[in-house]
């Protein structure tokens, strides 16, 4: 959000302050805490399940995105993975060794709760700031705990804080500093944001729980097809029917390409029949052609040796599916074969798909976000460059917002943002970018304008009229119907190497001086 502007996100009463937030991770609080081991005797190890470098960017771009910081902690206080967290922790409550034990004793308390089996829980850390935990439980597991949490439900008690302050010695103006960087989260969004929390948790149980059964399929069925191909090729021999039913999915192909196995589990995960299989011939199959699944099975067939990759592919059969697959070189009856192992990773790509989308684009209205915006202009910048056209910003400041909220509530004021997003985007040409900062403000990017600078500035005024028109027309949200109106700030750059950042702050300027000149008339 830009920081002349005096409206809050619509989670927030006080708006969190990103940038002064530190990491946990290699701290020595952090270092110096074994992490938990849940049971010595089971497979499931969240450290081996889960890439924690790569959650680890998900939780920032959460951060960035949502506003508050988000962890998975271990049932010791030890955190395996996080987003920045707020400066009154990091170089206050988690340092001194006393408010540190608090910290912990909050942490493991929760825990505690988390095991006897509550989906979520709220609560408030005993050095005074709030938190929301949900478990992670992986095959009836409960493995670990993912926290969102650092705010106030309302403004602190500042006398608890100045008792705390004296008590443990922390420099007076440092801390108040810190305390005043914690935002305030309005109330009535808390169900939403455990709701999310829940959702969130379910995600990284179901990732988890993927890679934890992949794990176990290969770790069994590699070790058999690696270090004893022979003892499995008479297995295949005597117990097809153990192959058949096993969860891995499995097909066996002769080296002319005619399937000669297949079992249920690869029957279903390409939505067939196993006789469907078995009438196949892999040299006919499109997909395997398209996909190089078919140049795999060659090559291995060819130097006999262990083939893997990773594909996107809509079978024979009709059904999209992203798979992993492995082709090991196999002799059955003196002859060559290849035994081929898929694993499904259609709900992980989907997962992962989602956490980028979270990253880059606004989760309400849908539209790109700042951080899309700011590469966009980017480019947009370079491509003015070459071809010689001028670009305009366009920022827009809906008028009379707050008082729209305050009046009728957060969730008509929601509406009429998702109403105006719909609006911009119906005005502008397709190859333009319709963004939201934040609050109710709103970016315009105008590609392929005119090269001489005054018409540039017609083209771009001209829309600017066409967004003013649609959006000063009537709001109906059920019984209300809503008039408003929007100030517009216009900057137009050719092939600057400004900074983005600066490009959209010209803009910012501008849509103020053109709210001021209303106001003025006004009066």
């Amino acid at each position: 959000m830009n920081q002349h502007s005096n409206q809050k996100p619509i989670l927030f009463v006080r708006t969190p302050q990103l940038e002064q937030m530190r990491s946990p991770l290699h701290t020595s609080w952090n270092k110096a805490l074994e992490p938990t081991e849940i049971n010595a005797h089971s497979e499931i190890n969240l450290a081996y399940l889960i890439d924690f470098g790569q959650m680890n960017d998900v939780f920032s771009s959460y951060l960035e995105v949502i506003g508050l910081p988000v962890a998975i902690i271990d049932f010791n206080g030890h955190v395996l993975a996080s987003s920045n967290w707020q400066r009154i922790c990091m170089e206050f409550h988690r340092v001194h060794h006393d408010t540190l034990t608090r910290c912990l004793e909050s942490d493991t308390s929760l825990s505690r709760q988390m095991q006897e089996g509550k989906e979520y829980a709220i609560y408030r850390c005993k050095n005074g700031l709030t938190d929301c935990a949900t478990p992670i439980i992986i095959e009836g597991q409960h493995i670990a705990n993912l926290f969102i949490g650092q705010f106030f439900i309302q403004l602190p008690e500042y006398a608890e804080f100045e008792a705390q302050c004296a008590e443990f010695g922390f420099q007076r103006d440092h801390y108040f500093q810190a305390l005043a960087e914690v935002p305030v989260v309005d109330e009535r969004k808390i169900p939403a944001i455990l709701k999310m929390l829940v959702g969130f948790a379910s995600q990284i149980a179901k990732q988890s729980l993927a890679e934890h059964r992949a794990r176990i399929a290969y770790e069994t069925v590699e070790k058999q097809v690696i270090e004893r191909t022979q003892q499995l090729v008479e297995a295949f021999s005597f117990n097809e029917t153990i192959l058949v039913n096993s969860p891995l999915s499995m097909g066996v192909y002769a080296a002319n390409g005619q399937c000669v196995l297949a079992n249920n589990a690869y029957a279903q995960l390409v939505g067939a029949t196993r006789e469907a299989l078995l009438d196949q011939n892999f040299n006919n199959i499109a997909s395997w052609q398209q996909s190089g699944l078919l140049d795999d099975c060659q090559t291995a067939l060819a130097s006999q040796t262990l083939r893997q990759n990773k594909i996107q592919v809509v079978t024979s059969f009709g059904k999209n599916i992203c798979l992993e697959y492995q082709i090991s070189p196999v002799t059955l009856n003196g002859e060559h074969h290849l035994l081929i192992q898929f694993v499904d990773l259609t709900e992980h790509e989907q997962l992962e798909e989602q956490l980028r989308h979270f990253a880059f684009y606004d989760f309400l209205t849908g539209l790109p976000n700042r951080r899309l915006l700011l590469s966009r202009i980017e480019q947009a910048s370079r491509t003015s460059r070459q071809r010689g056209n001028y670009v305009a910003i366009l920022f827009i400041d809906l008028n009379k917002f707050k008082q729209l909220n305050d009046v009728h509530g957060h969730d008509i004021g929601d509406q009429l943002l998702i109403e105006t997003g719909n609006r911009l985007l119906k005005t502008v040409r397709k190859h333009d970018t319709v963004a939201r900062l934040g609050g109710d403000e709103f970016i315009l990017l105008l590609e392929e304008l005119d090269a001489d600078f005054n018409k540039a500035s017609e083209q771009a005024h001209s829309i600017a009229e066409k967004i003013r028109t649609a959006l000063s027309a009537e709001y109906i949200f059920g019984e209300l119907h809503y008039h408003s109106s929007a100030s517009i700030g216009i900057t137009l750059f050719l092939g600057e190497e400004g900074n983005p950042d600066q490009i959209l702050k010209e803009a910012d300027e501008a849509m103020y001086t053109e709210k001021n000149k209303l106001a003025q008339q006004r009066k």
